[in-house]
């Protein structure tokens, strides 16, 4: 190939051939002055070797494709605020969790109606009439954790990371689909305001593996485009720091509550000495609830949040009595000194 000098984006190698075939040379002894005395048979091995190549592409298409991939942009174009134009920002967290994109309810088995369709769209309305409550507060970054039982099942086997059963609308490929479109679609709203967009991957006990995924896929859409961020790395636990704000994010059915303030002041040591406002927002239990701890900081403690879920009550829920809850989604705002205040959003209708 070097020989030849044969341009490997061009072509690939079929198939190659070695062979050999002996031949007799006749040698020559000569004296000093050049004359022959003696001719002796010799016999050598000549080495035949083939390459066969195949075209990876056309000229014409190729030529055609690299001038069409030369159009192409390299990603969505967001015009970011310009420096000092916000004069009084701020970050809002878009608590959108537990939103179980697959699963499936019925109203006359459970007195309400969900299914893939009806998750996608009050995942919308969420973020619309969310983006809508804060439009009079100038917001330079939205936090999104993503994830945290976004989707239902975590499998082919209609169940989740530890094996249990879920009623599923749609097969998987078509649920993770639905879902990456509804995240692709809230992440442009959001860009497009001039705003920074980050994204914090956080494992829900439905979805463990496959939120993953999906985050890895919008990684991956929005990799080319300034101002958005998306945070994948293995850690269960997540933390955004904003000023003097330091925030934590979990999925909430694994560590005990009252313990989550140390954990904090352990894990992210750095931030929390410097921090002077500090709160967890936790995900599945579907309803909203406060817990603080006093023992930590003795400004206001340190409130662990429980979050409203938009999704309906499935057959399970239904039978064990968990019925009645506000299906809802909450924005949460932040200066660079402290929490400001919050907004829900309930499903419409």
């Amino acid at each position: 190939i070097r020989k030849a000098k044969v341009d490997l984006t061009v072509w690939r190698v079929d198939r190659w051939e070695c062979g050999g075939h002996e031949v007799t040379l006749k040698c020559a002894t000569r004296d000093d002055r050049g004359r022959v005395l003696k001719e002796t048979p010799v016999k050598k091995l000549n080495w035949r070797v083939k390459l066969y190549l195949k075209r990876l592409m056309p000229r014409n298409e190729r030529a055609a494709l690299e001038g069409l991939l030369s159009r192409l942009p390299a990603g969505p174009n967001y015009s970011a605020a310009p420096n000092g134009s916000i004069k009084r920002p701020h970050l809002c967290l878009l608590d959108l969790v537990d939103v179980h994109f697959g699963k499936l309810a019925w109203a006359p088995e459970t007195g309400q109606n969900y299914d893939l369709r009806i998750a996608e769209r009050v995942y919308r309305d969420a973020v619309e009439d969310l983006l809508s409550l804060t439009a009079g507060h100038q917001v330079e970054e939205f936090l999104i954790p993503l994830g945290s039982d976004f989707l239902h099942v975590d499998n082919a086997s209609h169940s989740t990371t530890a094996g249990t059963l879920q009623d599923q609308d749609g097969r998987v490929h078509k649920i993770l689909a639905t879902a990456e479109a509804a995240v692709v679609w809230a992440v442009d709203a959001l860009a497009s305001r001039g705003s920074r967009v980050t994204l914090r991957w956080v494992p829900g006990n439905h979805d463990r593996l496959l939120s993953w995924c999906l985050a890895r896929t919008i990684q991956a859409h929005f990799r080319r485009c300034r101002g958005v961020t998306v945070d994948t790395s293995s850690t269960t636990r997540k933390y955004h720091r904003y000023g003097n704000v330091l925030l934590g994010l979990a999925h909430g059915d694994q560590e005990k509550h009252d313990r989550l303030p140390a954990v904090m002041a352990t894990e992210a040591a750095r931030d929390w000495a410097e921090a002077t406002c500090r709160e967890w927002h936790l995900g599945h239990f579907h309803r909203s609830r406060r817990l603080d701890s006093l023992g930590l900081e003795t400004h206001n403690g340190v409130p662990v949040r429980v979050l409203r879920s938009l999704s309906a009550v499935d057959a399970w829920h239904y039978q064990q009595g968990y019925v009645g809850t506000r299906r809802s989604a909450e924005a949460y705002l932040y200066s660079r000194d402290g929490y400001v205040g919050h907004f829900v959003a309930d499903v419409r209708g």
